[in-house]
């Protein structure tokens, strides 16, 4: 649970009213503050483990289940951003938005939540909202930038799985299993369907995220496991984005490393 916040601004840690009662106020507005622990009680509130903690690190799970935790409220910006653009698509679609689906996988029971579901051209679709930023679309999508042409890499894997887990949970809830799946991009000036090829359930345990050395069978165990979360393995250690890991950009990575290397960087 966040009890506090690590403040960017004064680099302390500061109780939850910090930036209503502060000049930090005036650099991280207390809404967002507010909105950032809103959408974490939401997320503490459903049980279970869900489809989205598959192909991240278990232990950053386990860590904001079982700890009372300050972080940085930046570093939920990404994140919180991508849930007000699926807010505000449920708010508009006329039915069958956020579709919640609940099942077991390899003995596990998991829940979820998929985007969107629609018959398109006579055959039952998933759909998946994904946003980011607009440098990326050109690298996804493909086309000429910088003066050269860009070949597009499509959707991450990590993504389809997710799809492909969702259309396994979805024939588990209602009975019949979605022949397609799209992930729909958003930026700020294109949006566009990508149709991925669902994989089996197999294919998809099989999968190493990320390469991160273990596979979503594995994580998926560890994130079912129960055990203490310092039991679990630095899995974010073996995520990289480039030049850094999924630590360098955790909320928790403070508490985690402190315990694990005696030091939290």
């Amino acid at each position: 649970m966040i009890t506090g916040w690590q403040c960017p601004i004064c680099s302390s840690t500061t109780p939850l009213d910090h930036y209503k009662s502060s000049t930090c106020g005036a650099s991280i507005h207390p809404d967002y503050a507010a909105a950032v622990l809103a959408d974490r009680g939401k997320q503490q509130q459903r049980s279970g483990v869900r489809v989205s903690s598959l192909t991240s690190c278990p232990r950053k799970s386990a860590i904001l289940s079982a700890e009372d935790v300050a972080v940085d409220p930046l570093s939920m910006l990404s994140a919180l951003k991508g849930t007000a653009w699926h807010a505000m698509m449920e708010r508009a679609a006329e039915k069958d938005a956020e579709v919640r689906v609940a099942g077991v996988i390899a003995g596990v029971p998991i829940t979820g939540s998929i985007d969107r579901v629609r018959t398109v051209n006579g055959i039952l679709t998933l759909e998946d909202w994904k946003t980011g930023k607009d440098s990326r679309a050109v690298f996804i999508r493909g086309g000429k930038a910088w003066g050269k042409e860009i070949k597009g890499e499509g959707a991450p894997k990590e993504y389809i799985v997710q799809l492909s887990i969702y259309a396994e949970l979805y024939e588990q809830t209602f009975g019949v299993r979605p022949a397609a799946a799209s992930i729909w991009w958003a930026f700020s000036a294109e949006m566009w369907a990508e149709p991925v090829a669902l994989m089996s359930v197999a294919e998809c345990l099989a999968f190493q995220p990320y390469n991160c050395g273990y596979t979503v069978e594995q994580l998926l165990q560890q994130l079912a496991s129960g055990v203490p979360w310092q039991q679990l393995p630095l899995v974010g250690e073996s995520i990289k984005f480039g030049a850094k890991s999924a630590c360098d950009y955790c909320e928790v990575q403070s508490i985690c490393w402190t315990e694990a290397k005696s030091a939290p960087f």
